[in-house]
């Protein structure tokens, strides 16, 4: 595809190719502008989503009531059971419930949990490396799917505007052969 703006004043270049051409400068400034802004957007509204999961919850210490065993498949320290602890809330109350811990720790250990603002227990919140690897994917994500989608209707428009050239050379050759030929 060469620039629309080249084709001014040749005639052989017909309207369908000037709209194609045009077509195709629209579709690479959406991907152009269109892909960074709406992959910049998403990606900060993750990152905001799951950095208001963190500021939701609160952490408490807890003491952890018995024996936690090994998770083998988990990563290192990340809470992957649940396990009964005794913890006081934010107001003071002494709570007995099940939490997310780390396997392999002891009886009475010191565990950090999460609580909602009714004092429940929850999972941990992300990491600010998960939210930063989250949000960073969602805003790739979303650029790919703005590329996709403007490059999927250059395609649609580009075959459609082939198929209306295709009917008129058809019409102009008929016209032509039968000049030619003489049996028009």
């Amino acid at each position: 595809m060469t620039a629309p703006w080249r084709h001014r004043g040749n005639p052989l270049v017909r309207r369908r190719d000037r709209v194609q051409g045009w077509v195709g400068v629209c579709a690479a400034a959406v991907v152009a502008l269109g892909g960074p802004v709406a992959g910049a957007v998403s990606g900060l509204a993750v990152a905001d989503g799951l950095a208001g999961d963190r500021a939701r919850l609160t952490p408490v210490t807890a003491d952890l009531r018995r024996d936690v065993p090994s998770d083998p498949g988990a990563p290192d320290g990340a809470p992957t059971m649940r396990a009964p602890v005794t913890y006081r809330t934010p107001s003071g109350r002494l709570r007995h419930a099940e939490a997310y811990v780390t396997g392999g720790l002891a009886a009475h250990s010191r565990v950090t949990v999460w609580l909602d603002a009714r004092g429940r227990t929850q999972p941990p919140p992300p990491e600010p490396t998960d939210v930063a690897l989250v949000s960073s994917a969602t805003g790739s994500g979303m650029f790919a799917c703005v590329a996709v989608l403007a490059g999927g209707g250059y395609r649609l428009v580009r075959g459609h505007l082939a198929a209306g050239r295709e009917r008129e050379w058809g019409r102009e050759w008929d016209e032509t052969e039968a000049g030619w030929t003489g049996r028009g």
